[in-house]
């Protein structure tokens, strides 16, 4: 085979690999088809143009012309129907249409088969291109594709001016693609030979690379399809058509045997290597729509997410008003109300306001957390004084509970903090060491660990699972053990006064020797810190 045959050979493969692709991605869309339909054209007109070149005999010659020059007229309606279809159009054509575009085309074809109308006769040359004599009928043939190929552009070039940004860059590499193979056609194919110039007839058929390159390079800058896939099926293709070709190329039966048998194998490699890419493709595909959903999914439970904090806020606020004023209330009638029984209703009523204004204000924390609405003020205090005061609000209700609640005070120095809301993370952990301790003790010690305050609440309660201690810094986490004491916890405080610990620059942390062997929890602030004092 000669070199002219070999890139014929390639522009064939690259021709056919590509519109395969294109019409099995979406087989009832008119684009994919009409695009299918315009590569098999330049298939069947470049695998006739290999074959016309290679007949050695009058008869064949003459019956390969004639085949070459019917071949071409599907591929002007092809590119016509592409241009009306390209983009989406609106306005569905109707088959009739199609039916039309076609017709003609296939008539002025089929003339070509007619004695001495279109092809009159064919000149066999030693060393050289054939020559063609033409008939009567050529410049019909003529005219058919230069009214085909001008409607096709004006098509084009219409919707270059109605695309939008994308449309119009997609549409001009259309354009440059197709106007390059329709140009060296009318040139080398129809005009050149006209005047008896016959050395280039194979260029047009060679230059619808081009065409193909037109495509590939908007599938890899506009991502139109799988570049992968079309690589496979190309170099498959070109592999299968080479050794089917090479199959012809024998001396003996053996060698036909030899020649048939590496053609089997080529097959079976091209199906094995095109079917592992769709595998691949499709298992990305599914990869990607897995993603898709779970994005989908995970934006739908950001906006729950945003939707409960702003309900729990806006509740939460709602219900400060009436609980302060129960309080107020509660705690004027318990000055007044000399009689026990009243009183002990009236300090039940109390307790459990209270605990109500505490999960309102935790609430109220945690959408704020939720939010990064959190404001802190930071200033120098005095954490010896803060711990005191915290202590002295549960005096009573330790007392209350039988267990006895100490403060080991000690001169500590002055660190940067805000001072309310280390006051809400001591309030949460003081309050659970006593509702979790049945008997006993309760002690907030301090001790200063080089540059930092660490604060020691010892228990003797009923304790943690080891794998009960990270879990309960998390949102609406508790321990198996507080759960079974105390089932109405919600399992947020614990995770606000980590939340806030975190934003001091410090650490929380809980250690505890197992069920009812107490718990201690640890609270380390730093002394200085300069990024928290540049905020008060």
């Amino acid at each position: 085979m000669d070199s002219v045959n070999i890139l014929l050979t390639i522009s064939a493969t690259f021709n056919l690999g590509l519109g395969f692709y294109i019409y099995i991605q979406r087989k009832k869309n008119p684009v994919n088809v009409a695009f299918s339909l315009i590569t098999l054209s330049i298939f069947s007109w470049t695998i006739a143009m290999i074959a016309y070149r290679w007949s050695g005999t009058y008869l064949s010659a003459l019956w390969w012309c004639r085949i070459l020059y019917f071949f071409p007229v599907f591929i002007a309606p092809s590119l016509l129907y592409f241009s009306l279809v390209f983009q989406r159009i609106e306005v569905k054509i109707k088959k009739s249409e199609i039916f039309l575009i076609y017709l003609f085309p296939f008539i002025i074809g089929a003339l070509s088969f007619v004695p001495n109308f279109i092809i009159n006769n064919v000149v066999l040359r030693h060393g050289a291109e054939k020559e063609i004599y033409f008939g009567a009928g050529y410049p019909i043939y003529f005219v058919f594709y230069f009214v085909y190929f001008s409607w096709t552009f004006y098509n084009f070039l219409k919707k270059l001016s109605q695309a939008d940004i994308l449309g119009k860059k997609q549409m001009r590499w259309v354009i440059l693609a197709t106007f390059t193979p329709v140009t060296a056609g009318l040139v080398t194919n129809l005009i050149l030979p006209w005047g008896f110039i016959f050395s280039y007839n194979w260029i047009a058929q060679v230059s619808t690379i081009f065409f193909i390159a037109g495509i590939a390079y908007a599938i890899v800058k506009y991502q139109l399809l799988n570049i992968k896939l079309i690589v496979a099926q190309i170099i498959s293709l070109f592999l299968i058509s080479i050794l089917f070709i090479n199959i012809f190329s024998f001396d003996s039966s053996w060698r036909l045997m030899v020649n048939l048998g590496v053609f089997l194998l080529g097959l079976i490699f091209s199906a094995t290597l095109i079917r592992s890419v769709i595998n691949e493709m499709n298992q990305k595909e599914e990869i990607q729509d897995l993603a898709g959903n779970l994005k989908k999914a995970n934006d739908e439970l950001k906006k729950l997410d945003e939707i409960k904090s702003e309900f729990i806020s806006i509740a939460s606020h709602q219900l400060r008003t009436p609980l302060s004023a129960i309080k107020g209330y509660a705690a004027m009638l318990l000055d007044d109300v000399q009689d026990s029984e009243e009183k002990e209703a009236l300090n039940k009523i109390y307790l459990s306001n209270e605990r109500l204004i505490k999960l309102v204000n935790d609430l109220l924390n945690l959408s704020r957390i939720e939010r990064g609405k959190l404001e802190f003020i930071f200033k120098s205090c005095q954490l010896a004084d803060l711990l005191e005061s915290v202590v002295s609000e549960f005096q009573m209700i330790a007392k209350r509970r039988g267990l006895k609640l100490t403060y080991e005070k000690v001169n500590l120095p002055f660190i940067t903090a805000d001072e309310d809301k280390l006051r809400q993370v001591f309030l949460n952990i003081i309050d659970n060491a006593i509702k979790y301790t049945l008997k006993g003790s309760v002690t907030v010690k301090t001790l200063l660990d080089n540059d930092s305050i660490v604060v020691a609440i010892q228990d003797t309660g009923v304790g943690m699972k080891p794998g009960d201690q990270k879990p309960v810094y998390e949102k609406f986490q508790r321990g198996k053990t507080s759960a079974v004491v105390n089932p109405d916890g919600t399992g947020i405080g614990l995770y606000i006064a980590n939340k806030i610990t975190e934003a001091h620059h410090g650490r929380i942390w809980s250690e505890s020797s197992g069920i009812n062997l107490g718990t201690t929890f640890y609270v380390k602030l730093p002394l200085t810190n300069d990024k928290l004092s540049s905020w008060a």
